[in-house]
């Protein structure tokens, strides 16, 4: 979490997928929690190059963003956040509420392997390195 944080105030971009083990988003200043339900396709609530095209994203869990950095821009939602981008330092945070708009059977959904594509592409654009942690 210390060399994640460091290299966040330096200017990196860090993609997190909420999971169980929470100390991370905790330290940047989310909490996730359960109080929807499922299956919601959810619009862009923020013009976003990142967003270009992308008409709804479908969230097959019911976890939302209860608290996020006073930074954070919540890009999809309902009653609350399931999207935010926040800075951090000189770096940014894209979190996602639920790891299952990744998944396999989910990417065919909607618009959701357009949103994943644009993401990444937003989230380290040039020839950067992509570190991906499958702990989930």
């Amino acid at each position: 979490i210390k060399d994640t944080l460091k290299w966040l105030d330096a200017g990196g971009s860090l993609i997190v997928l909420h999971s169980e083990q929470e100390d991370l988003l905790k330290k940047l200043g989310f909490d996730v929690q359960g109080h929807l339900k499922r299956d919601a396709d959810l619009a862009p609530l923020q013009p976003a190059t990142l967003l270009h095209e992308v008409k709804t994203v479908a969230f097959p869990d019911t976890e939302r963003f209860l608290r996020w950095p006073a930074s954070g821009v919540a890009l999809f939602g309902d009653l609350k956040p399931a999207v935010v981008l926040a800075r951090r330092g000189k770096g940014r945070i894209y979190a996602v509420a639920t790891p299952a708009v990744m998944d396999n059977a989910t990417l065919a959904e909607a618009d959701n392997a357009r949103f994943v594509v644009q993401l990444v592409r937003d989230s380290f654009p040039g020839n950067g390195k992509i570190y991906f942690n499958e702990f989930h």
